[in-house]
């Protein structure tokens, strides 16, 4: 299970060609189509599936690491890394806002304004501050939580990353514990009443995928002794065993009580959830190459997690719009009105990405060298 030398494509190519992985954008696909079953009125049958986020806050720790890593090498830093990010990301995230905000002007159904705390991210600081809502909450957009997340991991670990990590060519054993000790810190927090929407919550997702990054794509001679440790091994696979049965003891409750399930112990859910998603990580890029390929191809799931993120951004918004023009009392509508959020979602999504998001990140280059230009100190003509 944590053979590194079964792991393909542990070199650093360039930022502009890094090697993508179809078994985990497969995944990234299969995650998200439930996401939309969840948003669609079939959480009563995939209660559980809300434990899917930690799978892709792992892979987006392990993922953006090597991004650093490669930037590292290339002798970049902080803000190339933070413009690189930006657009990937903002393009479509301030698309959706600006639709939003051009909505409420001219319906004028609500204050204006409102996706302030969205845009500068800070829309669920106030769980953590004051334990409440204090910031208006839109429903549409309640699901970009995650996404604020990403965003607020992406900013914490870059500049701890370019600041003490850059310069640090050999990972040793004190930055390894320093990890495990921030992961116990998240995992205490939500012991202690941190709320899991909060990046506190469920920062030990993204460092344990940052430990994944190190091990797969860096050449630290301790992570890989760590590795190859039978012992250390041993107790990780038994950690994943346990954190399967506790999923799945999880799974039969919330068929008792939908509602009710995460409502005790979810610090405890949440980390279980990380130790799985950690293991299926590991389990797909092993696979990679497999006929696992060729099954996730046969259904287009690869091209599909290419724009998972656009899907996931637009389908809240898509499924309210789709419950006002649609009167779902019939049999089986929650399935149908799952099967037609999921087909504009999709659709949707593939548009954003093509007319928003790639335009962003064919120019990302000229981005920066716009920016450096802008911004570098000209030396004064003598």
């Amino acid at each position: 299970m944590l053979n590194i030398n079964q792991w393909p494509s542990r070199r650093l190519d360039s930022i502009g060609g890094l090697h993508r992985f179809d078994n985990l954008d497969s995944a990234r696909a299969i995650a998200a189509i439930g996401i939309v079953a969840y948003h669609s009125n079939l959480h009563h049958l995939i209660a559980w599936w809300w434990g899917v986020m930690d799978f892709f806050f792992v892979m987006s720790g392990m993922l953006i690491t090597r991004t650093m890593l490669t930037l590292r090498d290339r002798g970049d830093g902080f803000g190339t890394f933070m413009l690189y990010r930006a657009a990937r990301l903002f393009p479509a995230f301030l698309g959706i806002m600006l639709m939003w905000e051009l909505l409420v002007f001219v319906t004028g159904s609500r204050e204006q304004f409102q996706t302030l705390p969205y845009l500068l991210l800070y829309q669920n600081l106030d769980l953590l501050l004051w334990s409440r809502e204090v910031f208006p909450r839109i429903p549409e957009l309640t699901h970009t939580w995650s996404l604020i997340l990403e965003e607020q991991y992406y900013v914490l670990w870059g500049l701890m990353f370019f600041t003490i990590f850059v310069h640090v060519r050999k990972i040793n054993r004190r930055y390894l514990w320093a990890v495990v000790l921030l992961v116990l810190v998240a995992t205490m927090g939500r012991y202690y009443g941190t709320h899991w929407w909060t990046l506190l919550g469920r920062f030990d997702g993204f460092l344990v995928g940052t430990l994944l990054g190190f091990l797969v794509f860096s050449d630290s001679a301790t992570l890989s002794r760590w590795a190859s440790n039978s012992l250390f091994r041993r107790c990780f696979q038994l950690l994943v065993l346990l954190a399967i049965g506790k999923i799945v003891y999880g799974m039969s409750l919330s068929y008792v009580d939908p509602e009710g399930y995460r409502s005790s112990a979810i610090w405890l859910d949440v980390t279980c959830y990380v130790i799985f998603s950690t293991a299926l990580v590991l389990w797909l890029m092993q696979k990679e190459g497999s006929p696992l390929n060729t099954v996730f191809g046969c259904f287009h799931l690869p091209w599909v997690g290419l724009i998972s993120y656009e899907l996931y951004l637009v389908h809240v918004p898509i499924n309210s719009v789709v419950m006002k023009l649609i009167d779902f009392d019939f049999a089986y509508a929650s399935v149908a009105k799952f099967f037609i959020v999921l087909t504009l979602s999709i659709i949707s999504g593939h548009f954003i990405n093509k007319w928003l998001t790639k335009p962003a990140l064919r120019n990302r280059h000229r981005m920066k060298e716009y920016l450096v230009s802008a911004f570098s100190v000209r030396q004064p003509n003598r």
